[in-house]
């Protein structure tokens, strides 16, 4: 279902969601209504959106925690070996095994003996929605810009021919949903955002340390961006270290402290 239209300059911004796991999906089109028309870019959209549900479909039976026929579950429990896993299931095993290495241990996959991908999941999903579904879409129609927005994770891609058309994300404060702490202007690019408040479920803290609040990222890859948010929120704010986190961001600590980091290096 098409659920909002807006305009900016020359350009219309057609969005569209569909929920999975809780979190609603939002399909995102830019195009100049006057070279193609809203109605064909309403069609092209509800055939995307088809298409982006039956993906979303094929994670949740390979990664989904709470089914019993998911290859997760089954793989948990021991009735089907990692030689047996799909394709999609050993790249995101092989992703979750090299965030821990290079966070130092602050992102895991692991709760236990049992594998526990979902902080790494629906960003890599999404990144694959994007390049794989919505990519092709900017050389084949009148489209200027992409994107999906998962529930506040978004990866967004914008025509290479188009000059004048640029993505402004602003960053929700957890403390007040009618404020933002940050804002960022890209034409392509990943922002993926994690936090106590709205995202502990997928974080699992340590005692004895001052958590970070809330923190994000922004990269060329939502895979990256996910796996770094989360990471940053599982350490301590006192003593982070930036020197492998990729792009640039912001983390928010208690009295809203603020570190915020390029490439790699603090920012004061």
């Amino acid at each position: 279902m098409i659920e909002q239209i807006s305009q900016r300059g020359r350009f219309t911004l057609l969005k569209s969601s569909q929920g999975k796991f809780n979190v609603p999906f939002t399909t995102e089109f830019v195009f100049d209504s006057t070279i193609f028309p809203l109605s064909e870019a309403q069609m092209l959209m509800e055939r995307t959106q088809t298409k982006i549900g039956r993906y979303l479909d094929n994670v949740d039976q390979i990664f989904s925690p709470f089914r019993e026929d998911s290859f997760l579950t089954a793989f948990n429990q021991g009735r089907v070996s990692l030689e047996e896993a799909p394709e999609t299931f050993m790249i995101v095993w092989a992703l979750a095994c090299q965030a821990e290495e290079s966070s130092n241990g602050l992102f895991k996959a692991w709760q236990g003996s049992d594998f526990d991908p979902i902080g790494i999941v629906k960003g890599w999903a999404i990144e694959r929605m994007v390049l794989d579904i919505l990519k092709p879409l900017l050389g084949q129609h009148q489209l200027s810009a992409v994107g999906i927005n998962g529930g506040g994770d978004m990866q967004l891609l914008t025509d290479s021919a188009v000059k004048d058309w640029i993505w402004d994300v602003g960053v929700q404060d957890p403390s007040d949903p009618n404020k933002v702490v940050a804002s960022y202007t890209f034409r392509n690019g990943a922002l993926a955002t994690s936090g106590i408040e709205a995202r502990g479920e997928h974080i699992r803290y340590q005692s004895g340390r001052i958590h970070p609040h809330l923190a994000t990222v922004l990269t060329e890859s939502l895979t990256i961006a996910d796996i770094w948010a989360t990471a940053l929120v599982a350490g301590d704010f006192t003593r982070l270290n930036f020197d492998n986190v990729p792009g640039t961001g912001l983390v928010l600590g208690p009295q809203n402290a603020k570190r915020r980091f390029i490439t790699g290096e603090e920012v004061i």
